[in-house]
């Protein structure tokens, strides 16, 4: 029976509810079955009943006289009668006298006459312990012995205040069977109908009910591996306690999403931020023989007695050190994990840094730093000024400050050929 409780729901919920559907019709129709046993019995009760009065009031007289001859053509006469229009046919009929032994029967050669009622069996002993009880009997009594096939009826037999004896009608259960077969077949017939409609039904709803239960199990399996796609929202439209897990459950995917993202860009920025920290360490490691090797040739471009031919090698070492040094930047540029604005003490850098260049080439610098941050009010401040020396006049340049750069424009009033500031 495990085997059963494991089925999948989209088969658990329609065969459970078919079994359920199909063993309350066989209640209904056991139920049905017996109650019209009942009824039936009750119609044969109420017929033996009224053609007990009518044979009583006839044989009575007979008993009287000790006729036996008209009351056995009387007790006869409902066995000849037989017809197709009589729905239950009486089996027996006995007329009992007062020492309970048999006066006459319709069947003398089963029932005969004189015979103590106990000896004609078990059923007549349980007939003849009622009628002698002390107690008062309801009339009429009817007696159906366990395990029997027949049913009695009796009635006393009396005239005007004297009792003559009693008259037992007796049936045979066979006569229950056409009724009871025909109403089997009518219920059996209304059972199938109402099962031929409500099972496509149970299916279809149980199918509908368990698909999104179904389809939710096959997602939160696949959890482990990847992060589930959400219910479509017509799947299961209604919010009582399934469409509470399901929007519950949609909940919990998105914020699995929102995690995964998360992670994501944690992986990529730890990513970047190794291989910032590799590219600024081949960066530097670069970037001070670099130094070096640019500020020899510019010591050298600054001598006056240098040949044509060696000047311009210089100038041509000179544009390819340039040029390592602006791909090394620009690979800083490209691993550098989030940008920061101008600040301060990257123009207080700035000015550490040019001033061994300002001395060499006889300049005279004057500094006024102040970096604007975002939102200042006055974007054109300058934020220093140099001045060249040995001239007549005193030429100022501005360096425009900006958020993420620092402009210098340059400036070359001298007579002597002078390398353009960087």
């Amino acid at each position: 029976m495990r085997w059963l409780f494991n089925l999948s729901f989209r088969h658990k919920i329609p065969l459970w509810t078919s079994f359920l559907i199909s063993f309350s019709i066989f209640v209904v129709g056991a139920a049905l079955m017996t109650r019209a046993y009942e009824d039936m019995k009750r119609a044969v009760v109420i017929s033996a009943d009224n053609l007990g009065h009518t044979l009583a009031n006839t044989v009575a007289p007979t008993l009287l006289h000790d006729d036996v001859w008209r009351a056995f053509e009387i007790v006869r006469s409902p066995i000849r009668a037989e017809s197709a229009r009589t729905p239950v046919q009486v089996d027996a009929v006995v007329v009992l006298g007062r020492d309970h032994r048999v006066f006459v029967s319709s069947h003398p050669d089963t029932l005969p006459m004189l015979s103590e009622t106990a000896a004609l069996g078990s059923d007549w002993l349980q007939l003849a312990a009622q009628l002698s009880a002390p107690t008062g009997n309801k009339w009429p009594l009817v007696l159906e012995p366990d395990n029997s096939s027949y049913l009695y009826l009796t009635l006393p037999i009396a005239d005007k205040d004297a009792q003559l004896g009693h008259l037992v009608l007796r049936y045979s259960k066979s006569v229950f069977h056409p009724w009871f077969i025909d109403t089997i077949w009518q219920g059996l017939g209304i059972g199938l109908l109402v099962l031929a409609v409500l099972i496509p039904i149970n299916w279809y709803w149980g199918s509908r009910m368990a698909k999104p239960l179904v389809d939710l199990a096959q997602r939160m399996g696949m959890m482990p591996e990847t992060v589930p796609q959400p219910l479509p929202p017509d799947l299961y439209p209604y919010h009582d306690e399934l469409g509470q897990l399901f929007h519950a459950y949609d909940r919990m995917v998105l914020a699995l999403r929102d995690k995964a993202a998360l992670e994501n860009e944690m992986v990529k920025s730890e990513r970047l931020a190794a291989i910032g920290q590799l590219t600024a360490g081949i960066a530097h490691e670069i970037n001070n023989p670099l130094a070096g090797l640019i500020t020899v040739v510019d010591t050298l471009k600054l001598r006056r007695d240098l040949d044509p031919r060696v000047l311009r090698n210089l100038e041509l070492i000179d544009r390819g050190l340039m040029q390592i040094r602006d791909t090394v930047a620009a690979l800083l540029v490209q691993t550098k994990v989030q940008a920061r604005p101008l600040n301060q003490h990257d123009l207080d850098d700035i000015h550490t840094l040019i001033q061994p260049q300002v001395g060499a080439r006889r300049i005279r610098l004057d500094w006024s730093a102040n970096a604007r941050q975002p939102g200042a009010p006055d974007p054109d401040q300058p934020v220093a000024q140099r001045r060249a020396g040995g001239g007549r006049g005193r030429p100022r340049q501005p360096l425009a400050g900006e958020e993420r750069r620092l402009r210098i424009p340059p400036v070359d009033r001298g007579p002597q050929r002078r390398r353009p500031a960087q």
